[in-house]
């Protein structure tokens, strides 16, 4: 099943989220707001919001954000070992 929580718990997307015209997902329509990430073409009019109780449309795209790392945490993404330099992620 799909979380809104990343993987700190904190909710993701808020009621007040949107994707602009260029594709950009926003996380309000503040003066304050950031954006989030880009979402392509063939996702936006199946997009699932957290507002949504259902989406009818051809292709639905909910995301799992329980391993989303953004903000402050996005470094989180990816760590290196210092031993064998080798790259994993969270």
């Amino acid at each position: 099943m799909a979380s809104d929580l990343d993987q700190h718990g904190c909710q993701v997307l808020s009621d007040d989220c949107y994707i602009d015209k260029d594709g950009w997902l926003w996380d309000s329509h503040g003066k304050d707001a950031k954006v989030l990430f880009w979402v392509p073409e063939e996702n936006r009019g199946g997009f699932w919001f957290p507002r949504n109780t259902a989406v009818i449309h051809q292709n639905v795209t909910k995301i799992d954000f329980s391993k989303f790392v953004h903000g402050e945490n996005w470094v989180e993404c990816a760590k290196v070992c210092l031993y064998c330099f080798e790259v994993y992620s969270c």
